[in-house]
């Protein structure tokens, strides 16, 4: 249906750990009413079945960084209703270098923007 929309994101640093994430996610969304529906966008895996999942717009995108900024800049998916963004530690660097950088201060789209907070125990 039109409505229905990727709501949350997950990006973590490896394909080894997003596929572990997906899968854990997966067998929790089967407890879930209405269904959850879980995409994994890695790299290692079929582009064109990636592409397929994306186009169905999955409740819940488990993905690396890259391969999460490639599906956004070949339009497989759109970040205009996504509510939640779950970063890994070790993603989070990745954002926040990207963050540095005013020409990245918007989601690749152009919708939204990126805002860092202060973590635990950071000054400033």
């Amino acid at each position: 249906p039109a409505a229905h929309a990727t709501r949350c994101i997950v990006l973590v640093p490896t394909r080894e750990l997003a596929a572990q994430v997906a899968s854990m996610a997966g067998a929790l969304a089967q407890f879930c009413a209405p269904p959850v529906r879980v995409c994994l966008v890695v790299g290692g895996l079929s582009l064109k079945a990636q592409e397929a999942e994306l186009r169905g717009r999955p409740d819940i995108v488990v993905a690396t960084p890259g391969k999460l900024l490639d599906a956004v800049e070949g339009k497989e998916m759109t970040l205009e209703r996504v509510r939640l963004l779950v970063l890994d530690a070790e993603a989070l660097v990745l954002v926040r270098l990207v963050a540095m950088d005013p020409s990245h201060q918007r989601w690749p789209d152009g919708t939204g923007s990126i805002r860092m907070g202060k973590g635990r125990g950071q000054q400033g």
